[in-house]
């Protein structure tokens, strides 16, 4: 059995990583492999410590924040790549959101425990920092990955998308989820997010607005995937002497963010950021 491949995803909050990794994933699942996911999101350090409402409140620091590197336990992230890449399985606890912590017992609810497969063929690992190299961890991280891919997505776009998301899984308010996007998210974006840009093998663009049409988008973003599980498949191809064939992709598989209309992007635009 050869070491399982890894593919690591990068972007800003809301660039669209779910929208073109879930794809993905589904095209070489197509194909007869084994792929799993992994969130950076679940590599969060553990707040449990600390009271809730002091929790809550770290969305607003710039010092500290859920955005900043210092946030994610990359010993705990590396350490389940290296028993990904040895074909291990385990189960993990997925990190709950609206208490900024773990949920506590492993069990068969998919929403609290995550669960990777023995022997993955492919393991695709997306966040925020998945291509991190800053500070201590140096090339730790990075160097794990077999391929690795930025999306590069306007922080105004990716604004308008997060937001709907932040309200509707998250239970955050509407004007609570902008400020923190404004005091932490697009701050701490170019600081540190956007740097790991030059850890990528290929950066590609996806933004959109409502003026674009859906059907379009997804046509484009359908194509995208194709050509990424090609590469992938090729090189997994040259490791295991075995050929496969890369299907089409059925566009309407695509599942387009909900976007908040463009004109509040206007409106933030009037909002100075405090340094």
């Amino acid at each position: 059995m050869s070491e399982t491949y890894l593919l690591g995803v990068g972007s800003i909050s809301g660039a669209g990583k779910d929208t073109f990794v879930y794809p993905l994933a589904y095209l070489l699942r197509s194909t007869g492999l084994n792929v799993g996911i992994l969130s950076t999101d679940d590599a969060y350090k553990n707040l449990s410590d600390r009271p809730k409402e002091k929790r809550k409140l770290l969305k607003f620091r710039r010092d500290l924040n859920f955005d900043h590197p210092d946030m994610i336990d990359f010993d705990k992230l590396i350490g389940f790549l290296q028993r990904i890449k040895r074909g291990e399985g385990f189960q993990y606890h997925k990190y709950d959101f609206p208490n900024h912590t773990y949920f506590p017992m492993l069990n068969d609810n998919a929403n609290e425990t995550g669960t990777l497969e023995e022997n993955l063929d492919v393991c695709i690992v997306q966040g925020i920092y998945a291509l991190y190299s800053g500070g201590a961890i140096g090339s730790r991280l990075i160097s794990i990955y077999d391929k690795k891919y930025f999306i590069n997505t306007l922080p105004e776009i990716a604004l308008l998308r997060r937001v709907p998301r932040d309200i509707n899984e998250r239970g955050r308010e509407l004007w609570d989820s902008i400020a923190q996007l404004i005091l932490t998210v697009i701050p701490m974006y170019y600081q540190y997010v956007l740097p790991t840009r030059q850890n990528a093998d290929q950066t590609f663009e996806w933004d959109t607005t409502e003026k674009i049409d859906p059907n379009e988008q997804k046509r484009a973003l359908a194509q995208i995937v194709r050509e990424k599980a090609f590469t992938i498949l090729s090189e997994i191809s040259e490791k295991t002497k075995k050929s496969r064939t890369v299907p089409l992709l059925d566009p309407s598989l695509i599942k387009i963010p909900e976007l908040l209309p463009s004109d509040i992007i206007e409106r933030l635009r009037k909002i100075e950021i405090p340094s």
